[in-house]
């Protein structure tokens, strides 16, 4: 029952993984059975809907390219069987089924349009240009919708709702006749914003879209007042290579006699990046040491302050991700207090957190601490993904650095991580009619 993969081979220390094969005692019987199949067709050109998704109960199946949805076995009874699919309007039939019984149900859903938006633009603005929407202020947003439906809309009209931080909504606006995989096609809206919407909060503007006789729904899109404000902003693009930004630090603390002077420093590099061509990089070797990144000092003054980067990371685990050998972690100071891990001094990841514990095993410097450790992202190869952390409310007004730390073990050696496109920011900014308000 066991197996390998060369990929397992060259990244796990134990390089099997097991598979369980199939099994029956003898003395259980068949359980009763029954089955649904049929087709699924669009009712305006009797051609097939592909990936439609036929539901029954906890029973569902999806569509092949001839529109057939196969055999769906179920437990023998009664259900409300539902086609859906984008771009139609789903129907619901209901069939009953009994032990043994295959019964065919095919269906023919009616197309329907599908708006979505595709952009939106402040085009004009009562208290300056900030291009965002500020309590208090009366601005006129361009909508761009397209049809991603099945069926051309043939006089669709708009109207924006006084919901959602809207007040004073216009008059509705016609986008006409749009086809289907057409040109987006844009519409202004004029309205007032809430004085009681908050400064950073999200304003949600709500349109009722008819068509002729045919109500096709609301469609909502949200925009945040104000605009940032930044604490720190750096993309190590305008940093030469193997160097640092100004007032960035750096340090290492190793013991191996084999590693070469400078070789396990953070540095910028441009093997990988988001942004232009430069990323902050730290190797991880095949030695025990611990090597950090420290920013500038900067000020807090909003207990809504983030901390946004690209982060990247090839480091030391098991094939199967168990155990965590190499790690980093990201640590803030706030005024004169000590350096304590993001998590402990009570800031949250909102994306992009932390893996697991790294592993105690072979010497490395953080162990016993939760970090980032094996692949970044999802896929078999390490991809840039966005971290977000919430920094702890206790930053509120004071001064702050944050640093990075790569730990390694005794193990083999990794790729490393890459931080590109790093910015903090410190609540919003909003000013309508009077002096810029900091959201609090």
């Amino acid at each position: 029952g066991e197996y390998f993969t060369q990929e397992s081979q060259d990244f796990s220390d134990f390089t099997w993984l097991t598979r369980i094969g199939k099994f029956k005692f003898d003395e259980c019987s068949a359980a009763p059975r029954a089955w649904i199949s049929g087709s699924v067709t669009s009712s305006a050109t009797g051609q097939p809907i592909t990936g439609a998704r036929v539901g029954a109960g906890a029973y569902a199946r999806n569509t092949n390219a001839a529109g057939g949805y196969g055999s769906m076995l179920i437990l023998p009874g009664s259900y409300d069987v539902t086609a859906s699919a984008r771009g139609y309007r789903p129907q619901t039939v209901t069939v009953t089924t009994v032990n043994g019984q295959n019964v065919t149900q095919n269906f023919a859903l009616q197309p329907v349009p599908v708006l979505e938006n595709a952009g939106t633009t402040v085009s004009a603005e009562s208290c300056g240009t900030n291009g965002s929407p500020d309590p208090g202020e009366t601005v006129t947003i361009s909508i761009a919708l397209r049809n991603t439906g099945s069926l051309n809309t043939q006089n669709l009209t708009a109207t924006l709702l006084a919901t959602g931080g809207v007040t004073n909504p216009g008059a509705p606006q016609n986008y006409g006749a749009l086809a289907v995989g057409g040109a987006p096609v844009s519409r202004p809206f004029t309205f007032t914003v809430s004085t009681t919407l908050g400064c950073g909060s999200n304003l949600v503007m709500t349109l009722q879209l008819q068509d002729g006789a045919e109500n096709l729904g609301t469609i909502s899109i949200s925009l945040r007042s104000g605009t940032p404000k930044i604490a720190l902003r750096q993309n190590f693009d305008r940093t030469q290579i193997a160097g640092l930004p100004p007032r960035w630090t750096r340090s290492d603390i190793y013991s191996n006699p084999n590693e070469l002077p400078f070789e396990r420093r953070w540095r910028i590099s441009t093997a990988r990046s988001v942004s232009a061509t430069k990323a902050a990089f730290s190797p991880a070797l095949r030695y025990v040491g611990i090597n950090e990144i420290v920013t500038p000092v900067f000020r807090i003054s909003s207990p809504t302050a983030k901390v946004t980067f690209q982060n990247w990371y090839e480091l030391e685990t098991t094939f199967l991700r168990n155990r965590l050998y190499d790690g980093s972690v990201m640590e803030i100071k706030i005024g004169s207090g000590a350096w304590q891990d993001i998590l402990a001094a009570g800031g949250v990841f909102e994306s992009g957190g932390y893996d697991g514990t790294i592993d105690g095993c072979c010497s490395n410097p953080l162990a016993g601490r939760l970090g980032w450790s094996g692949r970044s992202g999802i896929n078999q190869t390490s991809e840039f993904i966005t971290t977000i952390a919430r920094l702890p409310t206790s930053a509120a007004g004071q001064l702050i650095q944050l640093r990075w730390r790569v730990g390694t073990d005794i193990g083999t050696f990794r790729e490393g991580q890459y931080i590109d496109d790093l910015e903090v920011t410190d609540g919003y900014v909003c000013g309508c009619g009077g002096s810029p308000v900091q959201n609090y």
